[in-house]
């Protein structure tokens, strides 16, 4: 058996078998390794009246051994301050997205 490309990331890789022996020909198979779902899960907080925004913070989850999903932003969806709870306002933002999700 022999492979090309990487085997272990997302992407189409390609495996090609070879006889020996009594055996001859090659059969090349393709298939393709499908990105893993991950989720970044948003921490709820709060702040005083009058303060500055704290520094929002996420979990990341699905991730494989040691990989990072990327560099993740933290953010609020509006400007207001008054006071108040305010429901689905902070997001997250994934950029240089690692290709295996």
């Amino acid at each position: 058996l022999t492979y090309s490309d990487d085997v272990t990331n997302a992407g189409t890789v390609t495996v090609t078998v070879i006889g020996i022996g009594n055996y001859a020909g090659a059969v090349d198979c393709t298939y393709s390794i499908t990105p893993a779902p991950a989720e970044v899960l948003v921490d709820s907080t709060s702040k005083i009246f009058g303060a500055d925004d704290p520094v929002f913070t996420g979990i990341v989850s699905g991730l494989f051994g040691e990989d990072s999903l990327g560099t993740i932003t933290y953010s609020r969806t509006n400007d207001a301050n008054d006071v108040g709870t305010y429901v689905d306002v902070l997001t997250a933002t994934v950029t240089e997205l690692n290709p295996n999700y």
